[in-house]
């Protein structure tokens, strides 16, 4: 069976996440290593991201399902001493919103009505012994699909 729109939106983004690179001119290159839903990362495997879909709401609109899945990013690079640990966060905040808002697929853009970022930012700080840092970003996206068949638009 085909997969449903939800999932194709899933699977671009996820595909998108893996051009996230300095040589792609953004200030990281956590698309080294991309997953999803995956809880615990090794520290040699940074720079990576994970990609959370959580629980999405619909609003009927022109008879169809009109739905929004928040989608939320955690992004965990490596820096070194003397590096200032909020810089890095900042870095990696805004190279998640430029990924999903001026340079997203052209997969998502067809599936998805909308993409709107919704908070973002640290949970922590590292100390000074972590080499490690992180943060994470929250994504609205809305796509339409037919009443009853998940899998058309």
């Amino acid at each position: 069976m085909a997969d449903s729109i939800r999932e194709q939106i899933i699977s671009a983004v996820v595909d998108h996440l893996e051009s996230w690179s300095v040589g792609n001119d953004y200030n990281h290159s956590c698309g080294i290593n991309v997953y999803r839903a995956r809880h615990f990362w090794e520290i040699d495997e940074a720079p990576a991201v994970s990609i959370w879909p959580h629980v999405e709401s619909n609003s009927p609109k022109y008879g169809n399902n009109y739905n929004t899945m928040p989608v939320k990013f955690e992004a965990l690079t490596t820096y070194d001493v003397g590096e200032n640990s909020s810089v890095i966060i900042e870095q990696l905040l805004a190279d998640m919103k430029r990924l999903m808002g001026q340079q997203r697929s052209a997969t998502v853009d067809s599936l998805a009505d909308g993409v709107a970022y919704v908070e973002g930012g640290p949970e922590e700080y590292p100390d000074s012994a972590q080499s490690v840092v992180g943060c994470s970003a929250t994504f609205h996206i809305s796509y339409f699909e037919n009443r009853n068949d998940p899998y058309s638009q």
